[in-house]
């Protein structure tokens, strides 16, 4: 067909390999816009992964997926167990049961395709029921290890405020906003007056406060990383305050 050119598609499922996310978007945009020879689809792991990117806004364009909706995960379940989880195991109740104990837990798309591997080999239809329940136990335990590792590095953030007087913001200061809001914060906001990238390059440094948050670069928001990690934040807001004085992030 005339005009016609191949999809050339690259997936980096590891946001922190900078080289790699700059390396691999550089060779695309010569292939898709310096010398048209194909259309280039880069697809990267978390949001956090754009703050590698250049703004370049002629050879590229954003497309944020973020997380399913609660219909479009029950969808993605249903096109998995249709296609490799035989009829006599995949049954309407046991599909049913998974269904009921991962969706209230998460719908990020990167879950649920480990979601998807731990779901393999299934040998009937009580074992993909039985392996439902041990990812969603494994997931919940990460999730509190994630929350109380994001408290634990007390995230001290000094900003000045909209009236310019400087200010202290702890990590718990932030779980206790998004709390509040029940929806993602918009970066600067009137407690976190910084720009998202800036607030996102504190937030990737610690493995569990990139586990435990999502820092959305495209759509300049905060929120937790899933309904779970959110649940953990009340359950652990709601205990004494430690005693011991923990180490902490400075905003330089």
């Amino acid at each position: 067909e005339e005009g016609w050119l191949p999809t050339v598609a690259l997936e980096i499922t590891s946001s922190g390999n900078n080289r790699l996310i700059k390396n691999a978007c550089t060779l695309l945009k010569e292939l898709a816009a310096d010398n048209p020879l194909c259309h280039g689809l880069l697809v990267l792991s978390s949001s956090f992964a754009v703050a590698e990117l250049t703004d370049d806004r002629y050879r590229q364009l954003f497309l944020r997926v973020g997380q399913f909706s609660h219909d479009e995960a029950s969808a993605y379940l249903d096109a998995h167990f249709k296609a490799h989880v035989p009829g006599e195991i995949a049954t309407v109740a046991a599909v049913t049961a998974v269904k009921e104990r991962i969706l209230p837990l998460t719908t990020l798309p990167n879950a649920f395709d480990l979601l998807a591997q731990e779901l393999s080999n299934t040998t009937n239809e009580a074992d993909l029921v039985a392996r439902a329940e041990t990812w969603a136990s494994k997931f919940e335990a990460a999730a509190r290890t994630d929350v109380e590792g994001a408290g634990n590095s007390v995230l001290n953030i000094f900003i000045r405020d909209k009236t310019g007087k400087e200010r202290c913001f702890t990590t718990h200061d932030l779980m206790r906003e998004l709390l509040n809001t029940s929806t993602p914060v918009t970066l600067p906001s009137t407690t976190f007056n910084v720009p998202s990238n800036m607030f996102a390059s504190k937030i990737r440094t610690s493995d569990e406060a990139k586990a435990a948050f999502n820092v959305d670069l495209v759509s300049k928001t905060v929120d937790f990383a899933s309904a779970t990690h959110r649940k953990a934040a009340a359950e652990l807001l709601s205990l004494p305050p430690p005693t011991s004085s923990l180490w902490s992030w400075l905003f330089g």
